[in-house]
């Protein structure tokens, strides 16, 4: 804990550090994962042991105690899966899951009420998905084809996983901390090399170069610390209700809310975009080629920052915002809800991201603001 009480020293919170900690431990994890223990049949197992025990050795270093609360969210949701109709799992998995988070998110709320704590509601966010992704997935592998469309056709699961399988998708190391959520098939394929193999025209199984994709979002992670740590911990959004700054003219408190607000988006861009380095360390998040031959590593990409800061529509923000779980509400939601699908996906994402009335009055708002572009 010497190095979580360096960055303590210099600004950042307990559980500030224990993220950036374990973020770094993962990093480095990942790239002897992707070196020592690669994708191949013969590997499989292996891969699923390793990625389990260090993530849950950094579930539990993170979170404490508060780390029980994934292992019973995990371990409840796969007794219903084995146990209910399967008819009926998704739906059963879904309610008590959202149920389980709303209850966190309440307690947490309750007690401490405004605090931008980094606490387990987070990965129980990301759980909620992965758990509904198989839940869903497992029912669509019971249905006709004919009632599915392309995606659920790719992603339905004939057999239940197994309990190493299940366990691995969850509590791997590179996302169990902050993500992002996935199709459990990404994750096998990940697992097994398939990911490499569909995009490859001979038999090797050669991971592609991970090198300009690390760089490049390693280096985007540390230019926005030192923007966190120089400007945003000194400047946070709440000094706007400073007396000398509402004492100053108009032009220029519009000009620090502004500037002060985008500091805050660096609480999320920060974690997104070194996740996304940690997972593709590891060699998750290989996407094909693009037309000039680069492999591609947005798979788990959770924020294009400069298309969103760039953007000219509310439709283009939200494409380039939070876009895997944009992409979950979409496959679970909006794809199988029989009417009031727009609604329905913002109401949804109020419940999972917990009960500030902040959240309720933005995503309502959304939606209509939705609807009102689609008439336009």
């Amino acid at each position: 804990m010497v190095i979580g009480i360096l960055l303590e020293s210099i600004g950042l919170e307990l559980d500030q550090s224990k993220f950036i900690v374990s973020q770094v431990m993962s990093l480095l994890a990942g790239l002897a994962f992707r070196h020592f223990i690669p994708a191949s049949s013969t590997n499989v197992i292996k891969r699923h042991l390793v990625a389990t025990i260090l993530g849950l050795y950094l579930g539990h270093f993170v979170f404490d105690k508060d780390f029980l609360h994934l292992i019973i969210l995990s371990t409840m949701s796969l007794g219903l899966m084995k146990t209910c109709p399967r008819y009926c799992v998704h739906i059963l998995v879904l309610v008590f899951a959202m149920i389980y988070l709303s209850f966190v998110h309440l307690y947490y709320q309750i007690n401490y009420y405004g605090q931008k704590n980094f606490d387990i509601t987070s990965p129980m966010m990301i759980f909620v998905q992965k758990l509904t992704y198989i839940a869903f997935s497992y029912v669509d592998g019971s249905k006709s084809s004919d009632k599915l469309n392309e995606h659920q056709k790719s992603n339905a699961l004939i057999l239940f996983p197994g309990i190493l399988e299940f366990y691995s998708y969850l509590f791997h190391f590179q996302g169990v901390v902050v993500g992002p959520g996935c199709n459990f098939k990404d994750y096998i394929e990940f697992i097994d090399g398939t990911n490499i193999k569909k995009h490859q025209n001979d038999s090797t199984l050669k991971c592609p170069s991970v090198k300009k994709a690390l760089f490049k979002k390693i280096s985007i992670t540390l230019l926005m610390i030192v923007v966190f740590l120089k400007l945003t911990l000194k400047y946070p959004f709440s000094s706007y209700l400073e007396p000398d700054v509402l004492a100053k003219p108009l032009w220029f408190r519009l000009l620090y809310l502004h500037l002060a607000s985008k500091g805050h988006h660096l609480y999320y861009y920060i974690p997104w975009t070194l996740s996304d380095a940690v997972n593709n360390a590891s060699g998750f998040g290989f996407n094909g080629y693009d037309e000039k031959g680069e492999p591609k590593w947005d798979l788990l990409t959770n924020i294009n920052i400069y298309e969103l800061e760039t953007s000219t529509s509310f439709k283009y923000s939200i494409d380039n915002w939070h876009i895997q779980t944009k992409n979950w509400l979409r496959r679970i939601f909006f794809d199988r809800l029989p009417k009031g699908k727009t609604l329905g996906v913002f109401v949804v994402s109020c419940i999972w991201h917990g009960f500030y009335p902040g959240y309720y009055f933005s995503f309502v708002f959304s939606a209509f603001v939705i609807y009102v572009g689609r008439g336009v």
